[in-house]
C-alpha cells in the first residue's frame, strides 16, 4: 500500500508526512468522522486523541485506562472499541486506542508483511 506525502505545518516549518484517509466509528451510535490521519510503520496501535472520541460521543468519565508511553510522551490512555478502517476498505479493522498525544490528532498504525 502507498499513503501521499501532505505537507504539515509545525512550529514554523512545513514537515512532509504520509497521511492515509481513515474513518474511525462508534458502534455503539453509529457516529463516524474520516480524518487523514498519519501513518506511522512504527506505532503499536491507531490511536485517536480524546478531543476527537467526544466528537464520536464517547464518554471518556468511566472507562478503562492504561498508561501509554511515546518517544516522548508519557499519558494514560482509553481502552473503548471504536472501529477503524481505511477509507473504501472495510474488509479489515485494526485496534486502536484513545490518547492525548500531543502533536497528532490520530495516527494509522501501518505494518508491512513481507
Amino acid at each position: 500500500m502507498k499513503f501521499p506525502y501532505a505537507p504539515v505545518s509545525y512550529g514554523g516549518y512545513i514537515l512532509l508526512e504520509p497521511r492515509a484517509p481513515v474513518v474511525f466509528t462508534n458502534p455503539a451510535n453509529g457516529n463516524s468522522l474520516s480524518l487523514k490521519a498519519l501513518v506511522d510503520s512504527g506505532a503499536a496501535r491507531t490511536v485517536l486523541h480524546p478531543d476527537l472520541a467526544e466528537v464520536l460521543g464517547v464518554k471518556l468519565d468511566g472507562l478503562d485506562t492504561l498508561p501509554i508511553s511515546s518517544a516522548d510522551h508519557d499519558s494514560k490512555g482509553y481502552d473503548f472499541a471504536l472501529k477503524v478502517h481505511l477509507a473504501g476498505d472495510h474488509s479489515h479493522a485494526y485496534p486502536m486506542r484513545i490518547f492525548p498525544w500531543p502533536a497528532y490528532r490520530c495516527c494509522f498504525r501501518a505494518r508491512c508483511v513481507l
